[in-house]
C-alpha cells in the first residue's frame, strides 16, 4: 500500500524488515526472498535508481529461472536427482504458499457494503484479520 501511495521511504522500510525474517528463517534461496528482491526492484524503479533496481531485478529472475529449470529437467529423459526433486518439492510449496498468503491477504482487506449501509470486513468477519 504504501507503493500504491509513493511512500516509497516507508514501503523500503518494511520490505527490509519483512526480507531479514524471511533471510533469518527460511534463507535466500527461497521464492519469498525473490519476491522481496522484485518489491525492491520496482521501488529503485520509481525513485530511479536503475542500478540497484537492475541488480534487484536479476536476483528475483535467477530464482524464477531455477524453478523453471527444474520443470524442463523433470520432463527430459534424464529427469531429477533426489536432491532436485527435494529442491523442486520445497520451491513448489513455498510458491502455492506464497499465492494463498496473497489471497488471503487481499481477501482480509475486501470491504462489504452490505442492504442496510454498514460495512463488512471479510478478514473480520472470518477470523483472518
Amino acid at each position: 500500500l504504501s507503493i500504491y501511495a509513493k511512500d516509497y521511504t516507508n514501503a523500503r522500510e518494511i520490505l527490509c524488515f519483512y526480507e531479514n525474517i524471511i533471510t533469518e528463517y527460511l534463507g535466500k534461496e527461497t521464492f519469498d526472498y525473490a519476491r522481496c528482491q522484485l518489491m525492491h526492484g520496482v521501488i529503485d524503479l520509481q525513485t530511479r535508481k536503475y542500478k540497484e533496481s537492475k541488480k534487484h531485478l536479476d536476483t528475483a529472475e535467477e530464482m524464477i529461472a531455477r524453478i523453471n529449470e527444474l520443470a524442463h529437467k523433470q520432463k527430459s529423459p534424464e529427469g531429477l536427482t533426489p536432491a532436485e526433486k527435494d529442491e523442486q518439492a520445497k520451491l513448489r510449496r513455498q510458491y502455492i504458499d506464497s499465492i494463498k498468503a496473497n489471497v488471503k491477504a487481499q481477501l482480509n482487506n475486501i470491504d462489504i457494503v452490505e442492504k442496510d449501509g454498514s460495512i463488512t470486513n471479510l478478514g473480520e468477519k472470518y477470523g483472518n484479520k
